[in-house]
């Protein structure tokens, strides 16, 4: 299994965040709070749930608020992706 780094998933969220604000990606902070980037408690379930499926993974449903912007969340996911890969790949 390949390693996905910090920098891929930190993209993956601005693009699914920017395309669910139907802004652009380069318009959105990634250390900004996602309530200030006008995203809901709705969107925000959206967007962990396109997550878990991108990288087969079960998620908090917290993860947006433990992580309150995307380079959190990005440490999170990435953390996560690269402790299962050092465990054999079990999601």
């Amino acid at each position: 299994m390949t390693e996905i780094s910090f920098n891929e998933v930190q993209k993956a969220i601005r693009e699914k965040i920017a395309g669910i604000l139907e802004k652009n990606e380069e318009d959105l902070d990634v250390e900004a709070s996602f309530s200030d980037l006008g995203l809901s408690s709705v969107k925000a379930v959206e967007v962990v749930a396109d997550l878990e499926d991108s990288y087969d993974l079960v998620l908090p449903p917290t993860l947006f608020y433990d992580h309150p912007n995307i380079s959190s969340a990005a440490g999170f996911i990435a953390r996560c992706l690269a402790d299962r890969t050092e465990h054999g790949g079990a999601p």
